[in-house]
C-alpha cells in the first residue's frame, strides 16, 4: 500500500513518521514522505531508526519509504495524507477581524492558498488516490480540495480525533465516580461524534458503547456525559493556548493526537490493526440525509470504516434523538456560515483578496 504524506517535517507528520517507524509490522508499506526541508526529514528518521533495535518487537519492520520534495513521487499512491499547515501569528489575524471577528478560522485562512496548491498537485500526480485530508480546519479544508479533486475521494479528518478524545474524556469522568475496581480504560469507550470538527460535534448518545458501570452510571448522573463533552471540547483550545517561548506569537497546537491517530487510519488501512470505526467528513448519502435531517450529497462527518478494503461509510447508522436533532441543524448552519467567509475571501485562482 503507498501511502504519501504531505507537510513531512510538519508537528502532525513527524508524530506519524515515528509511529511508522516505531510500530509498523506491514512490509508492503510504501511511504512517500513529501517535505520543502526533506533532508530535515531524512534526519529524524535516520534519528528514529537508530535505536529501533531497542524495541524488543520480533514483527517490527521499518516501511519502505521516500523522501521527496516532489509531488511526482506520489503518483499511483492508494492514500495521500495532508498533514501540511500554516500558523498565522497574531498580528497577522487583525487583517481578517473584519471578516471573521471570533479570529477561529485564522488557520484556515492561513492554509488556503497552500490547500489549494496541494490539490492542483494531486490531481496531476495522484488523482485516483483517496486524499485524506488533517490540515485545520479540516472540514473546510476538504471542502476546499473537493472545488479541484474528486469530491468522493476527499475526507475530513477531525471526527475520529474527537472520538478519541471523547473516550479519554469520559474514562477519566466515569473513574472519579466509579470504586477502583471498576475502572475502565478509554479503549474500552466508543461513541459516534458527528457534525465537525469544532465546537458544533454533536454527540450521538445512543451510540455509546461502554462497560456496564459506566452506562449505570451515567443513567443516574446525566451531567456526567455533558461535563466529557465539555471536556472534549476544550482539547484542542486547552492545547493551543500553551505558547512556545520561542514563537510566543504563534499558538502551539495539536500535534500528537493528531499524529497517532493519523498513525491509527494507515495501520488498519494497510491491516496491521482490526477495523477502524470513526467519523470523517464524507459526502452525504439518502440513508445518511434520512438519519440526520441532512442534504443528500452535502458534506458532514459521519461514521466510516477504515479496512484493508479502503474507506467506507459504515453501514449501521447510531439513531439521533430530538434533542440532537436541531443541535445537528445548527452545527450545518454554522459550517454554511463559516465556508461564506472563507469563500469571500478566495479569487478564482484560489488566492486571496
Amino acid at each position: 500500500m503507498k501511502v504519501s504524506i504531505i507537510g513531512a517535517t510538519g508537528k502532525v507528520a513527524k508524530q506519524v513518521i515515528q509511529n511508522a517507524f516505531l510500530f509498523n509490522k506491514s512490509p508492503d508499506l510504501d511511504l512517500v514522505l513529501v517535505s520543502t526541508q526533506p533532508d530535515l526529514v531524512s534526519s529524524q528518521i535516520l534519528d528514529i531508526q537508530s535505536t529501533t533495535s531497542l524495541l524488543f518487537d520480533e514483527e517490527h519492520v521499518d516501511p519502505k519509504y521516500q523522501v521527496t520534495a516532489e509531488f511526482a513521487e506520489t503518483a499511483e499512491s492508494d492514500y495521500v495524507f495532508v498533514c501540511a499547515g500554516r500558523f498565522m501569528p497574531d498580528a497577522e489575524k487583525e487583517q481578517y477581524r473584519s471578516v471573521d471577528p471570533s479570529g477561529r478560522l485564522a488557520h484556515t485562512f492561513a492554509s488556503l492558498n497552500m490547500m489549494v496548491e496541494i490539490s492542483e498537485q494531486i490531481q496531476e500526480h495522484a488523482p485516483n488516490a483517496k486524499v485524506v485530508v488533517i490540515t485545520n480546519q479540516s472540514d473546510i479544508m476538504a471542502e476546499i480540495a473537493r472545488n479541484i479533486l474528486d469530491r468522493d475521494n476527499v475526507f475530513g479528518f477531525g471526527g475520529m480525533l474527537d472520538e478519541a478524545r471523547f473516550n479519554q474524556a469520559l474514562a477519566i469522568t466515569a473513574n472519579s465516580a466509579l470504586p477502583a475496581n471498576q475502572r475502565v480504560k478509554p479503549a474500552d469507550i466508543h461513541a459516534d461524534i458527528i457534525g465537525y470538527h469544532n465546537n458544533d460535534m454533536v454527540l450521538l448518545e445512543k451510540s455509546i458503547q461502554a462497560p456496564d458501570s459506566v452506562i449505570q452510571l451515567l443513567e443516574s448522573d446525566p451531567t456526567l456525559l455533558d461535563d466529557a463533552m465539555a471536556a472534549t471540547k476544550a482539547y484542542g483550545r486547552n492545547i493551543s493556548k500553551v505558547r512556545n517561548a520561542r514563537q510566543p506569537d504563534i499558538s502551539t497546537g495539536a500535534s500528537i493526537g493528531p499524529g497517532i491517530a493519523c498513525w491509527s487510519a494507515i495501520a488498519a488501512l494497510s491491516g496491521q490493526r482490526p477495523a477502524v470505526r470513526a467519523s470523517f467528513n464524507v459526502a452525504v448519502d439518502q440513508q445518511q440525509a434520512q438519519a440526520y435531517g441532512l442534504t443528500e450529497g452535502s458534506h458532514f462527518s459521519l461514521p466510516v470504516m477504515m479496512t484493508p478494503r479502503g474507506i467506507a461509510k459504515a453501514s449501521n447508522l447510531s439513531p439521533c434523538t430530538e434533542a440532537e436533532r436541531p443541535l445537528i441543524d445548527n452545527a450545518v448552519a454554522n459550517m454554511q456560515s463559516a465556508l461564506s467567509t472563507v469563500q469571500s475571501k478566495c479569487v478564482p485562482s484560489g488566492g486571496m483578496r
